[in-house]
């Protein structure tokens, strides 16, 4: 399903560096490193979010975190925005030609961007299945 509109705010960017997703168990701490970036603008995405199960920890790949290489093998797809609330599917569009492909993902939002985890295995098929659905797909930091 193409993108429901060509404005450049639905363009798709894909990030350089690799990103990790990893979980933690919801009874220790989050770890001090993950805390200490958080606090700081790096311009690096990293996002903890804790529920009664579990502990998910999304991020660039960088320094000293102390993630499961195993879990190092993410390529972030940006959906950059910010998108009015009533402007709705956008998401939808964007995930329904790689489910037709195969193409698993791991969905994260902010306020004013969708990413869209693809592993770096699959992350070339991604960029061939989303232009040819009418996406337009840029590299980006």
């Amino acid at each position: 399903m193409p993108p429901p509109s060509d404005h450049p705010s639905l363009h798709v960017f894909v990030a350089e560096p690799l990103y990790f997703v990893t979980k933690l168990s919801p009874d220790n701490a989050i770890p001090p490193v993950f805390l200490e970036a958080l606090g700081v603008n790096s311009g690096r995405f990293l996002s903890i979010t804790r529920t009664p199960d579990e502990i998910s920890v999304v991020g660039e790949v960088q320094g000293d975190f102390p993630v499961p290489e195993d879990d190092m093998n993410w390529k972030a797809f940006r959906l950059r925005g910010p998108f009015p609330f009533d402007l709705t599917g956008i998401l939808n569009s964007f995930i329904a030609p790689l489910k037709d492909a195969g193409i698993g993902i791991f969905a994260i939002s902010t306020f004013n961007t969708d990413f869209i985890l693809i592993a770096v295995e699959q992350a070339q098929s991604a960029v061939e299945v989303l232009s040819r659905d009418g996406w337009v797909v840029k590299m980006s930091r």
